[in-house]
């Protein structure tokens, strides 16, 4: 409830300052951001799941402040044995061929990414990073924000 008057407070500002323009341009930012994470939703790199994983539903939607388009999804070990670190890394390196890795270092700290990479499209830049969670458990997650997330930078 916060969040969502955090969210209509600042409309409000926005709508006191520039009227009915500043309103249009809000919105049409909004439904382009909404548009962004229904597109990275459907996005190969989120339909793939290493071997002996499941994978839940895809999560897509966008935050206010600033506007960040995102989806991600947890793929989550079938067994929960030994550290799947290295066979995840080397699975999403595969998979993510073509992306860009130079240049991309984790965050230190429990937040850290395992993998970080990044890609240009028509629509523009893409961020994808993949981070252990749970035991067993490994998020990825795709946006249109350098470092979103404090996993990468």
């Amino acid at each position: 409830m916060v969040k969502t008057a955090a969210v209509t407070g600042a409309a409000l500002v926005l709508l006191a300052g520039g009227g009915v323009g500043a309103a249009r341009w809000h919105d049409a930012q909004v439904a382009q951001c909404h548009d962004r994470s229904a597109q990275f939703a459907t996005a190969d790199v989120l339909a793939r799941v290493p071997p002996g994983f499941r994978a839940d539903e895809v999560v897509a939607g966008c935050q206010f402040d600033p506007l960040v388009a995102a989806a991600g999804r947890q793929v989550t070990s079938r067994a929960v044995t030994d550290d799947d670190t290295p066979a995840i890394t080397a699975y999403y390196r595969a998979a993510l061929a073509g992306w860009e890795f130079s240049g991309w270092t984790p965050e230190p700290g429990e937040n850290a990414a395992l993998l970080c990479a990044r890609k240009e499209s028509a629509a523009g830049t893409m961020y994808v990073s993949v981070t252990p969670g749970l035991p067993g458990t490994y998020d990825v997650l795709l946006t249109d924000a350098d470092g979103h997330g404090g996993r990468c930078h």
